[in-house]
């Protein structure tokens, strides 16, 4: 049990969590926008940056931030978890986070229920007293409703479906009609909002703890979709619809509680930036022959003439069937990935390329140790990298992470040039650097709190000294495993 400080009353906790924010897009979505009530709350906090997880990666960022500890104490590494023994894998879960989570913390100190809103892999939730909605990519949609009236509850069942309309997962669906999917994210967003705001009125909440994923989604599809020349001119647009949809929720949030008592943090897990070259890693594993492919594989994805073909067959499906497109789409990708079985190394999909998995029941079948293996990639990279100059960090797994689960994650990491335009990619190519626009995550995210009498040290934030930060502010004791940093904050009036 953490207890709150003796002779001291805890304070109402507000954390806002907008993922893919950066204070340059801020800056600029504040000039062209109607925001008020984010621009007041930015004016009185704190401001930070946020310097993210090795890699920026939503799934690992955000559970570093709402746990306090680095990945190897976490031991969540991806929205994918690999099995090491047969390199299978399925979706990350809150049942995979094996540190507890800040409103479960919080959970035995606050008498009253906390309101806990798509926070990355939260859901199947772990019992708290109040209100959990699960995040949008959750493969299981459970909601948490303890210790709330009947009405709270049937505003909830009511509105189950519309809660759980996060319009992220209709990418691949709508990648021909991105401004038609811009639209439906925003739409859905003010649906959302306005369920969120009957909640929130109907309770007398401890915390509230929200992320909105929106700025993260409509920065991507800008990018992929829309491409180079009017990226700038959909992002304005979209960002901005979205960034007054949370503005209007967040006067809300400013009129629940006396401002100088609570805490009210803003958090990001990730920035993003312009890239015009990507790294393609799949390419110097197979170039080394310890990546295999599938015929199909190198059939589609490397005959340009073939690859093109295959585009226009989607797009044409599409038009027809949102479904079938979804299964060519599917198929499509599929032929991307590495024919593990036969791969001594591969390409973690979901981490953009940054993280490589070495197959150690191949290695036992050819009598290969692992050790030497792991030195072999990093070897050979590092030969690669100072011709590309491309990449800034090659490392084994230990090297960046610490902690009982550092073996579940992959065994050798990259970073790229970020101060270069770099970036990586799982996907497969010709070539080992392709030339192309694309907005991607960087290191850089915000962090801003504000409370009367909070006084946080200069200098910007790590994901994980979020949490030390908050329990600091909290005036609650922090757990003894945690890696926050101490003393970031120099005064807690």
């Amino acid at each position: 049990m953490h207890k709150v400080k003796r002779g001291v009353e805890h304070r109402p906790l507000v954390v806002l969590g907008i993922d893919g924010l950066w204070w340059g897009l801020y800056d600029f979505i504040k000039k062209v926008s109607n925001i008020p009530n984010i621009r007041n709350l930015i004016r009185h906090m704190q401001r930070r940056d946020l310097i993210s997880t090795i890699p920026p990666h939503t799934a690992i960022a955000w559970t570093t931030i709402f746990t306090g500890v680095n990945p190897g104490k976490h031991g969540v590494f991806g929205f994918l978890k690999f099995n090491s023994l047969n390199s299978s894998y399925r979706l990350t879960t809150s049942g995979d986070i094996k540190k507890p989570l800040l409103w479960e913390l919080l959970n035995g100190i606050y008498r009253k229920p906390q309101l806990v809103i798509n926070a990355p892999l939260s859901s199947p939730f772990r019992k708290f007293k109040g209100v959990g909605i699960p995040d949008w990519l959750s493969p299981v949609a459970k909601f948490n409703i303890n210790n709330v009236s009947n009405e709270t509850k049937q505003i909830i069942l009511k509105n189950r479906s519309d809660l759980l309309s996060y319009t992220g997962k209709l990418w691949p669906i709508l990648q021909e009609d991105p401004e038609a999917l811009l639209q439906i994210i925003i739409d859905d967003l003010r649906k959302r909002v306005s369920i969120y705001r009957e909640i929130l009125n109907n309770e007398d909440w401890s915390a509230i703890i929200i992320v909105f994923s929106e700025i993260d989604w409509i920065q991507h599809i800008s990018s992929l979709y829309i491409g180079k020349r009017q990226y700038l001119k959909y992002l304005q647009k979209y960002a901005s619809k979205a960034f007054e949809v949370i503005d209007a929720f967040t006067k809300d949030l400013l009129n629940l509680y006396d401002g100088k008592s609570t805490v009210y943090a803003i958090v990001s897990d990730h920035g993003f930036q312009f890239y015009d070259k990507i790294v393609m890693p799949a390419r110097i594993l197979i170039k080394a022959k310890l990546m295999s492919t599938s015929w199909l594989s190198r059939l589609v994805l490397e005959n340009n003439v073939i690859y093109r073909l295959a585009k226009i067959s989607i797009t044409l499906s599409n038009k027809f069937s949102r479904k079938s497109s979804l299964i060519l789409w599917r198929f499509a990708r599929k032929q991307n990935l590495a024919d593990i079985s036969k791969s001594p190394a591969y390409i973690q999909r979901d981490l953009f390329g940054t993280g490589i998995r070495i197959n150690k029941i191949l290695l036992r079948k050819k009598g290969l140790k692992y050790p030497t293996v792991v030195r072999w990639i990093i070897e050979l990279f590092k030969k690669v990298n100072s011709k590309l100059d491309a990449l800034s960090l090659i490392a084994k797994r230990s090297d960046i992470y610490w902690g009982k689960y550092v073996i579940w994650a992959p065994d050798v990491i990259l970073l790229p040039k970020f101060s270069k335009k770099f970036w990586l990619s799982s996907e497969l190519s010709k070539e080992i650097i392709t030339k192309e626009f694309m907005a991607s995550h960087n290191m850089k995210g915000v962090f801003g709190i504000y409370s009367d009498g909070i006084v946080l040290k200069e200098g910007s934030v790590q994901a994980l000294d979020v949490l030390g930060i908050i329990l600091d502010s909290l005036n609650i004791d922090r757990p003894h495993y945690i890696d926050s940093a101490e003393n970031l904050i120099l005064e807690v009036g």
